[in-house]
């Protein structure tokens, strides 16, 4: 009946492992080899133990979950500040594409309406030069005349070159301007999508969270004081790890007595009843506390 490996599992698992679940098998492993009321006290310290991981398990996801939503909330905060402040430089952008664009047009009007003064004189000059023919363009009114329309024309080439100058800067301000507001509109575009993905992100965190919520609340944890539902699960474990190493010595004495000569067996018996009597207690020790943690009620 009595396998002294079991003693080695159950002691390495105590001292060198935080897993539940290397727990519950070692007491599995422990019901498989005791008989009677004390496998079956196993088996349900086993079971115990095994309903107290899950809740825990569920607790750190529930705490995992919390983490993440924060995270999320901050890289929404973010992505939020990032499309407010794209949107304002947007419309920034806009106001000056179209306010170079209205110069745009200013300039091209000024260039069209100096060029137009200027085929106005020119053609007044050839006009002036084909009315007057022989002595009449001796006279000093028809010098006066077409001096002051060369005057004129000369001054209008000067005004034109200086408009179209400034219709040529005006276009490029313009197009400038355009280019900008076109790429901020590319910035604004993948940080609008950016914004939504982080939204489905924080909403399927949100149903994943309220999903867990719902979960812990079935087994009794108040998820409003979720720090106080893991101190009161770590130290159910601790105190379930503590009854597990006091199986050692029992289990050992139960071990040591299979292994007395025939001449001992008063002594042999009652060292055995005492193992056994001991390893029943521990595991209807670990079995209560696992069962008033999952309760909720182990502080």
């Amino acid at each position: 009946m009595a396998d002294p490996k079991i003693k080695y599992d159950i002691e390495a698992n105590v001292n060198g492992s935080t897993s539940v679940e290397d727990l519950e098998r070692h007491l599995r492993q422990l019901g498989g080899v005791l008989e009677g009321d004390l496998s079956q006290q196993a088996n349900a310290a086993a079971d115990a133990l095994k309903g107290l991981g899950e809740k825990q398990a569920a607790v750190e996801t529930l705490r995992t979950l919390s983490n993440e939503s924060s995270a999320v909330a901050v890289e929404l905060q973010q992505a939020q500040r990032q499309v407010d402040q794209l949107g304002a430089q947007m419309a920034e952008a806009a106001t000056r594409a179209q306010a170079f664009a209205r110069a745009e047009l200013q300039a091209k009007a000024a260039v069209e309406g100096k060029s137009a003064d200027l085929e106005r004189a020119r053609s007044a000059l050839r006009q002036m030069q084909a009315e007057t023919t022989g002595a009449a363009r001796s006279t000093d009114e028809y010098r006066q005349g077409t001096a002051a329309l060369r005057g004129d024309i000369q001054r209008l080439v000067a005004e034109v070159g200086l408009e179209r100058a400034a219709l040529k800067n005006s276009e490029a301000q313009a197009r400038t301007a355009q280019q900008a507001q076109n790429a901020l509109s590319g910035q604004y575009d993948a940080s609008a999508a950016a914004l939504m993905r982080v939204r489905g992100a924080q909403q399927d965190n949100n149903a994943a969270l309220d999903a867990a919520r719902e979960r812990l609340r079935a087994t009794g944890i108040d998820t409003s004081n979720l720090s106080q539902a893991e101190r009161n699960l770590a130290t159910a474990m601790a105190a379930v790890r503590q009854e597990a190493l006091q199986i050692i010595p029992a289990y050992a004495k139960v071990v040591q007595s299979t292994q007395q000569v025939a001449a001992e067996t008063t002594r042999t018996g009652k060292t055995m009843r005492d193992g056994m009597t001991s390893i029943s207690t521990q595991l209807q020790n670990i079995q209560s506390i696992a069962t008033a943690a999952l309760g909720g009620g182990f502080a």
